[in-house]
């Protein structure tokens, strides 16, 4: 929470109603990013783990020093996960209108008026605004200092994928210490709230039954997307790279 308010506080630090003038607001996201830093023993690594709210500050956060890895999910596959869950789509609804905003801002043409869109657009918002973002900072480094993880991929071959990231931030992570880990809790509990079972396969079921509620307004949704990647090259990218891999 304190990383999704930083990453709000960042859109308007230049503006009258900032709560925080721009100096005091680099001082807090320096203190901020330290007290998350910190670390108990000298061989101890440390890794935040922030939510696609906080993409805005992205780059901030990554710094000069440290590596990140971004995980991402295909629009399609994002639509259903929102989709299969009302709080989700909620929530989507009420962000909607700030990703609107942000994603205009990265686009040389504004997309058409909030309420001229679907619900379901209106979710996609979601993926194309924190997509975008994520992609505008990835290319501002000159040096590979993000490493892209489908997450669907990472499911697929959850202990080959999680050797390649421990080896990404040079990490030593062998095969047997990867089995435990995935056979463990993590793999099988909900991550914002793990007293609730949430497994892959259950992740599967849940996507099957939204996709199959939705089926129409997925599929408008996607068509509409791909109509906007004719017309913004960011959004092309990003769809493309998403794409890639299925």
């Amino acid at each position: 929470q304190v990383l999704r308010d930083l990453a709000e506080i960042s859109q308007i630090r230049h503006l009258p109603q900032s709560p925080w003038s721009p100096e005091l607001y680099e001082t807090r996201k320096a203190l901020l990013v330290s007290w998350l830093s910190r670390s108990f023993r000298d061989d101890q690594r440390v890794m935040i783990k922030a939510s696609s709210f906080a993409s805005e500050i992205a780059k901030e956060l990554i710094g000069p020093q440290n590596k990140a890895i971004f995980l991402y999910v295909s629009l399609n596959n994002y639509l259903e996960t929102i989709l299969a869950g009302e709080g989700s789509r909620q929530e989507a609804s009420q962000l909607a209108g700030t990703r609107l905003l942000r994603l205009n801002q990265k686009l040389a043409e504004p997309l058409e008026n909030l309420w001229q869109l679907s619900h379901v657009q209106q979710i996609a918002l979601g993926w194309l605004c924190e997509m975008s973002t994520l992609m505008q900072c990835y290319e501002q480094f000159d040096e590979p200092r993000i490493h892209w993880l489908n997450f669907d991929i990472f499911l697929q071959d959850p202990v080959s994928e999680l050797i390649k990231s421990a080896d990404y931030f040079g990490l030593s992570l062998d095969t047997g210490t990867a089995k435990t880990l995935i056979s463990g809790p993590i793999m099988n509990s909900y991550s914002k709230a793990p007293e609730h079972d949430y497994s892959p396969d259950l992740r599967r079921q849940l996507l099957e039954q939204a996709r199959r509620n939705f089926a129409p307004q997925i599929k408008q949704t996607l068509n509409w997307a791909l109509g906007l990647a004719k017309i913004h090259p960011l959004i092309d990218t990003v769809i493309q790279f998403a794409n890639k891999d299925m």
